[in-house]
């Protein structure tokens, strides 16, 4: 399957998305990110249990953000942002989005990082913030997003400077769960997580996905956290596997 900046291939419940935008470093057009939006909602009618985004071999830059050609209009970017609203809904997509990043990270691209669920990298890739050079804004919640991704004063330096943070200070941040020496062992690392992925409970892992991003965004789940553990414990899958889990122990 391929789009016009994507090639895609379902492989055992796990949607491969591939950029295919390297001249203009993997910056996302408003097509891109209609397109990444699509895929998504197919993975889940699909069944598929996640979504891994990664890039050709041998990048300089995983990918660059927003395509800032397309805002005739800069009031544009605030208030019909694509990008945004493609991060909003990988959060509110109900499987994990996991990235494999073998380039550098800028600005929109450093956020997808963010707002995604998990990130292996190669290692030395730097990441830069560099909106403030034009003075561009983004929507608070992912300032709040940024700091718990990066820490504070790592997100300070990034939005003050400008400058990219290099690699053994990347190599330090909470953000990327490992790091590989090669694109060859960066993909073979990704195995044993959709592994895991694929054993667990669909509802469960969506329960906490939803339960961490919204928290990551400063705000309370307690008012609707009865409810939906309630709901979590009427999946019939969930009986399934307790009542297993209870035969086993019987039987000891």
């Amino acid at each position: 399957m391929e789009t016009t900046f994507f090639q895609v291939k379902r492989v055992q419940e796990i949607l491969w998305v591939k950029f295919q935008r390297d001249e203009k470093r993997n910056a996302f057009n408003r097509e891109m990110c209609h397109s990444l939006k699509a895929l998504l909602k197919s993975a889940r009618v699909a069944g598929d249990r996640a979504v891994v985004l990664y890039a050709n071999a041998g990048i300089d830059v995983w990918c660059s953000g927003h395509d800032l050609t397309e805002f005739g209009d800069l009031e544009q970017f605030v208030q019909e942002n694509e990008m945004i609203q493609l991060f909003e809904a990988i959060q509110a997509s109900p499987l994990p989005v996991i990235n494999l990043i073998n380039g550098d990270l800028w600005a929109g691209g450093l956020l997808l990082a963010i707002v995604s669920d998990i990130n292996l990298a190669l290692k030395g890739i730097e990441i830069r913030m560099p909106l403030n050079r034009m003075g561009l804004p983004i929507p608070d919640a992912l300032y709040g997003q940024v700091i718990h991704a990066l820490g504070t004063h790592h997100a300070k330096f990034l939005f003050l400077t400008g400058l990219p943070l290099p690699s053994d200070k990347v190599a330090q941040l909470p953000l990327f769960y490992e790091f590989f020496e090669s694109e060859e062992a960066l993909f073979d690392g990704v195995l044993p997580i959709l592994d895991g992925i694929r054993s667990g409970v669909r509802s469960g892992i969506q329960n906490s996905k939803w339960q961490v991003n919204t928290m990551a965004k400063g705000q309370s789940v307690t008012p609707n956290l009865e409810a939906i553990h309630q709901q979590a414990l009427q999946d019939q899958e969930v009986r399934n596997r307790v009542q297993k889990v209870k035969n086993l122990h019987g039987q000891k």
